[in-house]
């Protein structure tokens, strides 16, 4: 949205301020503005990926989804700070019982090539890096336990579906977070994580 929205009734049109949606929404810090999921995805898609990602697992592994970085050249005003490098989350690689599988496309994805915990990640990474489709994407993030991203659109994706999400947030987040929330008024299975130093 920009600075303005357009409000229409039958005959009538009106402009607010972006800023003031949530509040004729009727959203506040304890009603969030609808609840998840409120994007679909094709069962089917959804079954093939949960069968061919847990096919290579042990029995009770927890399949948890990373992505870290943005578009860099967005991420000049209001969305500075809000990546990171990929090795920021090796520890994550650590925690028994869990598998990872990068969802990273583009920006931040030639980071896989030389990351510590390569042993750590999905058997079938190299064919997930392969896949831009949003809609297979979308499969494949409700097939796994978790999604972990930093603001961008894999955070927005996984939420939308339904999917448990954890949000990375830079120390100064985008205004759309709000400022001290550990959930979010746009998604009812995100939990924030702010950065608590610079």
């Amino acid at each position: 949205l920009g600075p303005t929205a357009l409000i229409q009734a039958p005959g009538q049109r009106h402009w607010l301020p972006s800023m003031s949606l949530l509040s004729r929404l009727n959203v506040t810090n304890e009603r969030t503005w609808t609840s998840s999921p409120f994007l679909s995805v094709p069962s089917d898609r959804i079954d093939h990926w949960r069968q061919k990602l847990r096919h290579s697992l042990p029995v009770g592994q927890k399949l948890v989804v990373i992505n870290w970085q943005g578009n860099p050249n967005t991420e000049t005003s209001n969305l500075r700070g809000r990546s990171m490098s990929l090795e920021t989350l090796a520890p994550l690689a650590h925690c028994p019982g869990v598998t990872l599988l990068s969802m990273q496309r583009g920006h931040g994805s030639e980071q896989l090539e030389t990351c510590s915990f390569q042993s750590h990640l999905h058997p079938l990474q190299s064919e997930i890096n392969e896949i831009w489709d949003l809609v297979e994407t979308a499969a494949i993030l409700q097939a796994c336990d978790l999604v972990i991203s930093t603001d961008t659109a894999m955070v927005h994706l996984s939420a939308a579906v339904g999917q448990q999400t954890w949000a990375l947030l830079h120390h100064l987040p985008d205004w759309r977070w709000g400022a001290n929330r550990d959930g979010t008024r746009w998604y009812d299975t995100m939990r924030v994580f702010r950065q608590q130093t610079p």
